[in-house]
């Protein structure tokens, strides 16, 4: 096992042993081309290779100043190399302030700029980590993390998991799934995506898709499949064509969506025009916000005053109407109508129609919780009779 060295010194031909060296500062030539036990560290374009396949050890490929190379940051691999070794700990392959043209195939590739970027217009065959100039304009057929300042730009594709740290970029394509933290997603998403931070979704997630902290579906992000809101989460005009759930202090702000919503805790449906049916629980509720279908309100939360329920509600528990219902409603438990209902109101158990309430229809009072009959002495009612 042996450390080789290529600077072009002859040509680009990664097969011309004039290329090699055994040591860093290429005073002393190679006897030999590098083989599956070499370490190899390459400064100069290699773009032909008319030997066998280039089969290696470990592999760095340094285009920038920092390493001595004659090509000033645009030093380009282009022929397909595989670096066999496995580790858990060690990057295998690194690409710094070079371009990767060819197929590279490692268990855990590096790219980077120092002085320029790393970029891979090619394809790589295993997982990648992109740092601050990481560049992939290419393919990833593996995992992918790009840290603060690594970019998959709009050609670049993952065709498996990705996670996007701050300050990094995505305007293209991930196969499976991903997890942004506290950037914008500009990509499309096939699989599930998962946002933590301040992290907005200006896209297309074609799965499921869970936003925390602050994080929030922007105007133009769309979500296909069903959406989960959890902290301060939010949506911003976005758009989820499949059920909605809210939890904690989430909302929905002037968001459309297809399919069903819920909302938990003190979440909240302001402005926004819910798909189909919508079930408000603990202390949630309607804040000027449409509902086409039926609601249903449990708990302790409401329909606000600017909230419009177009089908059938039910409240339950504490819940009330301050708004307007369009079709019937039915009020359970403790709960009560300060709003307008347009079509007809059942009042069951101890629930009621407040002052400000207004029933367009015909009120039922049914079910009704019986008060108890004064008693007197021995058991006798007021009226003499038991």
């Amino acid at each position: 096992m042996a450390t080789l060295y290529f600077n072009g010194a002859v040509d680009s031909n990664w097969n011309t042993l004039g290329n090699w060296w055994s040591d860093n500062v290429y005073s002393v030539p190679a006897t030999s081309l590098p083989s599956s036990a070499d370490d190899v560290i390459m400064i100069a374009d290699c773009l032909t290779n008319s030997g066998s396949g280039a089969i290696v050890n470990t592999l760095t490929f340094d285009g920038g100043p920092s390493n001595g190379s004659v090509s000033g940051g645009t030093a380009t691999l282009g022929i397909n190399i595989t670096a066999i070794q496995v580790s858990e700990y060690y990057t295998i392959a690194i690409i710094i302030d070079a371009f990767l043209t060819g197929t590279l195939t490692a268990h855990k590739v590096y790219l980077t700029g120092a002085s320029y970027s790393g970029n891979n217009n090619g394809i790589i065959n295993g997982s990648v980590l992109f740092n601050s100039l990481g560049y992939n304009n290419g393919t990833i057929n593996g995992n992918a993390t790009f840290g603060a300042g690594g970019y998959n730009n709009g050609s670049g594709s993952v065709n498996g998991n990705a996670i996007f740290e701050a300050s990094s970029v995505n305007e293209g394509y991930i196969g499976n799934n991903a997890t942004f933290i506290d950037m914008i997603n500009y990509g499309y998403v096939n699989g599930n995506a998962i946002f933590y931070g301040g992290a907005d979704n200006s896209n297309t997630i074609n799965q499921h898709a869970t936003f925390n902290d602050y994080s929030y579906n922007n105007s133009g992000g769309t979500v296909t499949g069903d959406a989960t809101f959890n902290d301060y989460s939010y949506i911003n005009e976005g758009t989820v064509n499949g059920d909605a759930t809210f939890n904690d202090n989430s909302y929905n702000n002037y968001g459309t969506f297809t399919g069903d919503a819920t909302f938990n805790d003190s979440s909240y449906n302001y402005n926004g025009t819910l798909g189909v049916d919508a079930t408000f629980n603990d202390s949630s509720y309607n804040n000027e916000g449409t509902v086409p279908g039926d609601a249903t309100f449990n708990d302790s939360s409401y329909n606000s005053g600017g909230g419009i329920v177009i089908g059938d509600a039910t409240f339950n528990n504490n819940a009330y109407n301050d708004g307007g219902v369009s079709g019937n409603a039915t009020f359970n438990g403790s709960s009560y109508n300060s709003g307008t209902v347009t079509g007809d109101a059942t009042f069951n158990d101890s629930s009621y129609n407040g002052s400000t309430g207004v029933v367009n229809g015909t009120e039922t009072y049914a079910n009704r919780t019986p008060f108890p009959i004064p008693r007197g002495i021995n058991g006798s009612s007021i009226l003499g009779v038991i």
